[in-house]
């Protein structure tokens, strides 16, 4: 099939989850033999990387970029909240894009276009009116209980302003739901959502990975998170770590060091060596960061979607302590593939555990990669996503 692959952000350098979801996405079909296009929006918090943007990525899938902005706007925000439209929605909707887009469509022929994230789907009506190929969802989160966790989270005034934003979301999320010929989701609760609330088809494709076999940690010697910094849910999950769950870490092991990496990380964030806390901000190669000894953290309090970095972890061999927000869609078994607590406390404990036991944390580490292996290998999953499609185009 001639794919085109909508995407709100560049998929590479992989340096967060929703940028290896999507180039995942991109090498899996292609390497089905599909001939696929990507199109991807550059923003100020994700601007094109020239040096991350090899010759051959170009070629082989045809790579454009368009830069649109997103900033903020207050006047453009109280006019949307006074009209009832989502603005976080329409900050990725640019007239030019829109134009470049119907060229695109005009001068090729796709079978079938992939929507990366409902914030792409700002363009569907466009695309309806340029092109005959069935178009697809895929849906790295539901959007709108992002939002509105985080606003029974915030103050009064906040939480109303946020409360409303999370209904518009939520509103753009169902009308531009039905517009789809199929949806495509990472988590089985994305998708139970999805089939309650719209008529086209949904298929559950979780985030997969590549076997290449490294061998379990048997020993750690810190502790680390690491995420992309300019997503609500891991600036709240962060916080919490650093200011709730650390010190008691620290009561037990007072030589426990914690390392924060990840892009754009907020100015609150600050190494601070008498509590063992080291920022690194963003690095050079996720894999390469993820071949440490250490314990990898997934703190999120809320929000919806796989956390990719979960899965990326337990590949590499790594123990993972997550709450169940952190943990969905990766269908653990806690004690056995990975640590899940939600406490504070309980959280904490969980860290200490495996910083005291050496067999523990090897055990975990073993179990958490053998359930990689048998759930999320790339090539089932990808096989079992293009039948989907088939069926859709």
């Amino acid at each position: 099939m001639r794919i085109l692959q909508i995407c709100p952000k560049p998929p590479r350098p992989k340096i967060d989850g929703g940028c290896i979801a999507m180039d995942a996405m991109s090498e899996g079909l292609a390497g089905l033999g599909h001939n696929v296009k990507v199109f991807a929006l550059a923003t100020q918090k994700h601007p094109i990387m020239a040096d991350s943007i090899c010759d051959d990525y170009v070629r082989d899938y045809q790579f454009e970029s368009f830069g649109i902005s997103t900033s903020i706007n207050p006047i453009s925000a109280l006019f949307h909240l006074a009209t009832n439209r989502s603005y976080n929605a329409s900050r990725f909707y640019s007239r030019d894009v829109a134009e470049r887009l119907k060229e695109r469509l005009e001068e090729k022929e796709f079978d079938l276009i992939i929507l990366e994230s409902i914030y792409a789907c700002n363009y569907t009506d466009i695309i309806k009116e340029s092109s005959k190929a069935k178009i697809v969802l895929r849906a790295h989160n539901v959007e709108f209980e992002i939002w509105r966790e985080l606003a029974r989270q915030s103050g009064f005034l906040k939480g109303w302003y946020v409360n409303k934003l999370s209904s518009q979301l939520e509103k753009f999320e169902l009308e531009e739901s039905q517009k789809v010929d199929g949806i495509v989701t990472i988590t089985k609760d994305d998708a139970k959502w999805f089939e309650d609330n719209t008529k086209a088809p949904v298929h559950v494709c979780p985030f997969s990975v590549d076997l290449s076999r490294v061998n379990p940690r048997e020993k750690v010697d810190h502790v680390f998170h690491f995420g992309s910094m300019d997503w609500l849910p891991n600036q709240e999950g962060v916080r919490w770590l650093i200011h709730e769950v650390w010190p008691i870490v620290r009561a037990e092991h007072k030589n426990a060091k914690l390392v924060l990496a990840g892009r754009n990380m907020p100015s609150e964030f600050e190494s601070n060596p008498d509590m063992g806390i080291e920022v690194k901000g963003e690095v050079e190669s996720a894999e390469e960061f993820l071949s440490r000894n250490g314990i990898a953290t997934v703190p999120v309090l809320s929000g919806s979607g796989m956390r990719v970095k979960a899965i990326e972890a337990m590949s590499m061999g790594l123990p993972v302590v997550g709450t169940s927000l952190g943990m969905v869609g990766t269908e653990v078994e806690n004690g056995v593939h990975a640590l899940i607590e939600d406490s504070t406390d309980g959280f904490a404990y969980a860290i200490c555990k495996l910083l005291d036991s050496q067999s523990l944390t090897l055990e975990i580490a073993e179990n958490g990669q053998r359930h990689v292996e048998n759930c999320f290998n790339k090539t089932n999953t990808f096989k079992q996503l293009d039948s989907f499609l088939q069926k859709i185009s």
